[in-house]
């Protein structure tokens, strides 16, 4: 009798808890956007930076492959073509790393061109002209499944006393941050797109400075 009674009250605590995770709901994993901030000075110079962006909830309106779920990255990108870096009307992004590569390669016996440091540069097409990250290493990324989390997020600080030494101490440089999402999948997951140049670019908009920096330099401002 006293097994009997066991066995029916371990049969309704399964059946309980049966019921307790049935009614619980599979929440969705949110989708996100990641849009570009400033770049903010460090130091006396335009060449110790920092990278800025941040992470917002997605909406539903679009296409699932126009979303993502917030894996992706941010890069720190130069209008160097403003200082004598080639300057090319683009349509897609690796005509213009193409174009440093070339630039890179005629510039290997140049003592003030240091090749390290430039290895790995690359370009974007923003607007139809050629921007160039100046390395390998101005950037920060997520893996999926990884996710950034929402709000501000900032990214460096970064050297580029390289580019100083080539281009010149005194400089004008305009510096901007630009963001890629890794595109959604049906499965919950984002692809690895941004590794593929598939995903989803953010050039910035020239926004002006948010109260959570004041320190900025954005293009086309002193």
């Amino acid at each position: 009798m006293l097994l009997s009674r066991l066995a029916i009250a371990t049969l309704f605590t399964v059946f309980a808890l049966s019921i307790s995770v049935a009614a619980q709901t599979v929440v969705p994993p949110e989708f996100k956007v990641l849009k570009p901030g400033p770049v903010i000075p460090m130091g006396p110079d335009n060449f110790q930076l920092t990278g800025s962006f941040s992470v917002s909830r997605g909406t539903n309106a679009q296409p699932l492959e126009e979303r993502s779920f917030g894996s992706g990255g941010a890069c720190i990108y130069a209008d160097l073509a403003a200082v004598g870096a080639p300057e090319l009307s683009c349509t897609n992004n690796s005509q213009c790393t193409q174009a440093f590569t070339s630039f890179h390669e005629a510039n290997l016996g140049n003592p003030n061109y240091d090749v390290a440091s430039f290895s790995g540069s690359s370009g974007q097409c923003i607007a139809n002209k050629c921007w160039y990250r100046p390395g390998a290493r101005l950037c920060t990324r997520m893996i999926p499944p990884g996710s950034f989390a929402l709000g501000h997020h900032k990214f460096g600080p970064f050297n580029l006393d390289h580019v100083a030494k080539f281009f010149g101490d005194d400089a004008k440089i305009d510096w901007q941050v630009v963001t890629c999402s890794n595109r959604a999948q049906e499965n919950g997951r984002d692809d690895t797109s941004c590794a593929t140049g598939q995903g989803i670019y953010n050039p910035p908009s020239n926004a002006k400075a948010t109260d959570w920096e004041e320190v900025v330099r954005y293009p086309n401002e002193a």
